[in-house]
């Protein structure tokens, strides 16, 4: 028996917060676990940027400059980032993978995307299409 979809913002926020919990299993099955994911989108934000600096990361991440100090110092302890000393000011830091951080971030996204296949995997082509349509909405105007 399918359930009737929701009715109103209520019911509506509550299965987005299910699916990001079954999201969250599914990854966790995979063996990252849900304190993986801010390290992952670290890693992936400075390798899609380039060299940013510490303030860089955080206002991505939207967390204090402490939180990012701690989160970078973790991620250059485990190997996967290095810090490289600004030519121009010394005061500035930048940020890049390291080859460990590459492989892993490598190895984390395929994980990530074949985990997000299983959660979508009972909606049609057509549902998958209408989905992609609808998030890119949502996150375009969020």
């Amino acid at each position: 028996m399918t359930k009737k979809p929701p009715s109103d913002m209520g019911e509506l926020s509550s299965l987005m917060f299910e699916m990001g919990r079954k999201l969250k299993h599914q990854i966790s099955v995979d063996g990252m676990g849900p304190s993986t994911y801010l390290h992952l989108e670290t890693l992936r934000h400075i390798q899609e940027v380039g060299q940013p600096d510490m303030q860089a990361v955080a206002d991505y991440l939207r967390i204090k400059s402490p939180s990012a100090t701690r989160l970078i110092h973790a991620l250059v302890s485990d190997g996967l980032l290095k810090r490289i000393p600004d030519a121009n000011d010394r005061r500035r830091i930048e940020l890049a993978l390291t080859p460990a951080g590459v492989r892993m971030l490598e190895k984390a996204t395929r994980k990530r995307a074949e985990a997000f296949a299983r959660v979508i995997e009972p909606l049609s082509s057509a549902d998958r299409k209408e989905f992609a349509r609808l998030l890119t909405i949502i996150t375009r105007r969020s």
